[in-house]
């Protein structure tokens, strides 16, 4: 009977593994000198990691023409928001931060080529 239950959450656990998306981005098409993002898709989460930065954002919507996340931070007087889009079609991401520091606003812009993994 062990056996049998551990056998099912293994199965269970391969499925959700199984059943997120995972983009591989690049800033440019030339692959040697292009910095590489991953974005992990999960139920309501999205988990980006690389060069450029990381972090964690709530999905906003998610679709089959592609995934908005959203991230807000407010501290003390000093908030920032970061946007990510991935868009399944043209299998492009794009990044924007928007970060107000003693009422000076700094944003930053990335986008760059995707390839999604199941």
């Amino acid at each position: 009977m062990k056996c049998f239950i551990f056998i099912i959450i293994h199965l269970i656990f391969n499925f959700k593994v199984f059943a997120d998306n995972r983009y591989i981005c690049k800033q440019s098409k030339n692959t040697e000198n292009s910095l590489v993002t991953n974005f992990y898709i999960s139920n309501d989460k999205v988990y980006m990691s690389g060069v450029t930065g990381s972090g964690t954002y709530e999905l906003m919507e998610k679709n089959k023409k592609g995934i908005l996340a959203i991230n807000v931070a407010l501290i003390g007087k000093d908030y920032g928001i970061e946007t990510v889009l991935i868009d399944k079609i043209k299998q492009l991401f794009y990044y924007k931060t928007s970060v107000s520091f003693n009422k000076v606003k700094k944003i930053v812009k990335l986008e760059g080529f995707c390839k999604s993994f199941k």
